[in-house]
């Protein structure tokens, strides 16, 4: 994978790292997931069906089952570190919640989180996949897990612009604002290096694959530097 195989997320100590560098950053990162989960779009009391796609240890999960009481939230990672520690934070929660093992480069992921769900929620996950041909095959794997109506909403990291020349002006632009970001530890630029072989796909690119893989009404709907929200629904 060209960007983002720098992780380790089989490693316990790794991941309790990582952990410790991503809660460092809650304080700034906890209302954006708060503010996406409060934008599902369901009443209080439904009893909905989410999926959180590369869950790590469960803060965007516990943001959506705070906010709906009869919610139920499959959490779905590669790392079994991960899930384990989001067991840890989400013991209070009981049945409602349950946990799958699962690799997004696996064609037969799908059939391992039990679908189909009312909505898929992701954060800090797909950019990881690095190749366009990955992610465009997760969006089609996502929309495939959705009833009719559902929806995806994806708080990721766009890279195209962060791997501009640094002496263009939309690099200079990045230099300068790339302190702002406040997802998580990966938003730091010095975590992904850029494969010349890669071609970094880009916020456009994004936005018509998700047309492309059925998804309707697809929006960038928040955007700030590389960070963005990214939804779209299924058609009823």
């Amino acid at each position: 994978m060209g960007i983002g195989d720098h992780h380790h997320w089989h490693s316990s100590s790794y991941v309790d790292d990582w952990i410790d560098g991503a809660t460092s950053h809650d304080e700034q990162r906890r209302p954006v997931l708060h503010q996406a989960a409060r934008l599902l779009p369901f009443a209080a009391e439904a009893p909905v069906r989410v999926l959180d796609l590369g869950s790590g240890y469960g803060e965007f999960s516990a943001q959506v089952l705070g906010l709906f009481p009869r919610a139920s939230v499959c959490l779905a990672d590669y790392s079994v570190p991960m899930l384990e520690r989001a067991k840890q934070r989400l013991v209070g929660f009981g049945d409602r919640v349950e946990f799958r093992v699962c690799d997004l480069r696996d064609p037969a992921w799908t059939t391992q989180v039990g679908g189909v769900f009312d909505a898929v929620v992701s954060s800090l996950t797909i950019h990881n996949l690095g190749e366009p041909v990955a992610i465009r095959r997760a969006f089609v794997d996502v929309a495939g897990l959705l009833c009719p109506g559902g929806c995806f909403f994806d708080l990721d990291l766009v890279l195209d612009a962060r791997f501009a020349p640094a002496t263009s002006a939309l690099g200079e632009l990045y230099a300068r604002g790339a302190p702002s970001h406040h997802f998580g530890p990966d938003t730091d630029e010095h975590h992904h290096e850029l494969d010349p072989n890669v071609v970094v796909p880009t916020l456009e690119d994004h936005l018509c694959w998700l047309r492309e893989a059925g998804f309707v009404e697809v929006d960038c709907v928040w955007k700030q530097f590389s960070e963005v929200f990214l939804c779209g629904f299924r058609s009823s």
